[in-house]
């Protein structure tokens, strides 16, 4: 939201949140935006404090998370009925 309206006066690209976070918040069961807030601050907490702990993890792993998170939003069944 106020990404967009302060980037609409240096023509910038609009911006979106992250899908790969939407996915969480969704099988988390999140039903309102508080959820978006508490997840922004808890990447927040994480990003400043606990990121030398993922240091070490390589780059396929924390991959992994994101498409685990975001396959469930796939509906195979219904891709295959389409084909």
């Amino acid at each position: 939201g106020l990404c967009n309206v302060v980037g609409s006066f240096f023509r910038c690209m609009p911006v979106t949140g992250g899908f790969s976070r939407s996915a969480v918040n969704y099988q988390a069961g999140a039903k309102s935006t508080l959820a978006s807030m508490v997840t922004a601050v808890s990447v927040l907490l994480v990003v400043l404090f606990l990121t030398p702990l993922f240091e070490s993890l390589p780059k396929a792993v924390l991959g992994s998370i994101i498409v685990v998170a975001v396959s469930t939003l796939v509906n195979f069944q219904e891709m295959k009925h389409l084909w």
